[in-house]
């Protein structure tokens, strides 16, 4: 999957991780409440453990292994947050996730920055079915879901742990986007 170097939204930016990102990822990886939704070991919620995921990240770009993982920055670039894509087992089908640091929630910076995922994935790849997953306590993830049209399809386990898929055809993308 090719990954952008930037993309850009009304009020963000959407590039490729740098290193001046590893302090605010890893303030947000040992914030507790930021993260009680998200699924990490205990060695990736430490400084190391982040810095080490930022690093390969970063290695990893322009290499057959490359990690779709975009910064949500602000204009001036400033890291808010985080974004992705991952390809599934299915050929068809690809999972997006996204991540803000608890000083930018509810301002609607991760609907619009998915948004904007969401159009590159669709207008990229080859990709029919996008799909995502989250903890039924996350109503704010929900939130965004649904704004961007998606449908909840039914709960699944991953991991370990019970969560509900969410999932945007193409033809349904297209179908929200315009109206």
């Amino acid at each position: 999957m090719n990954i952008p170097h930037q993309l850009e939204t009304e009020r963000l930016i959407l590039r490729r991780l740098v290193p001046l990102d590893i302090e605010p990822f890893s303030a947000f990886m040992r914030d507790d409440e930021a993260t009680r939704y998200m699924v990490f070991t205990t060695e990736q919620r430490t400084h190391d453990g982040a810095k080490e995921m930022i690093d390969y990240t970063i290695s990893a770009y322009d290499t057959k292994e490359a990690v779709f993982v975009l910064a949500i920055a602000d204009k001036e670039g400033k890291y808010l947050g985080s974004l992705g894509a991952t390809p599934t087992e299915n050929p068809t089908e690809i999972e997006f996730f996204y991540t803000l640091l608890p000083n930018y929630w509810g301002k609607g910076f991760a609907t619009e920055a998915t948004q904007q995922l969401l159009h590159y994935l669709f207008n990229n790849t080859d990709a029919e079915v996008l799909v995502a997953y989250v903890f039924p306590e996350n109503s704010s993830s929900i939130g965004v879901l649904d704004r961007l049209g998606l449908t909840k399809i039914g709960e699944v386990t991953r991991e370990g742990h019970t969560g509900l898929k969410y999932q945007i055809t193409r033809t349904d993308y297209q179908k929200h986007s315009l109206g």
